[in-house]
């Protein structure tokens, strides 16, 4: 173990190109609210452009479960299609007649 830190602790630090889109992808969250805190933390730490949520957020889909997708546009972020992006209900703003 010793000798293998010693090879890789010498590497040079990953420089990405600039123009690289980080993306993170999450599924099969099924209402675990600690999802949000993990999922808000790794866009911090890896600078993540978007996330792709791929389905499962829920369980069964009911009325009574749209609440635990309110924290998604606090997650610094935006979704792409999948259950978070095709499932949040529209903001009243959007609903609401001119």
């Amino acid at each position: 173990m010793t000798k293998l830190y010693d090879v890789t602790s010498t590497l040079p630090a990953y420089q990405p190109d600039p123009t690289t889109i980080r993306v993170l992808h999450v599924s099969d969250i099924h209402l675990n609210p600690a999802a949000w805190k993990i999922i808000s933390s790794l866009v911090e730490q890896y600078d993540v452009d978007v996330i792709a949520d791929t389905g499962d957020t829920m369980d069964h889909g009911t009325a009574a479960e749209n609440g635990f997708l309110d924290a998604v546009p606090d997650l610094g972020a935006p979704p792409t299609s999948g259950s978070a992006a095709t499932t949040t209900p529209p903001s009243p703003s959007a609903t609401s007649s001119a």
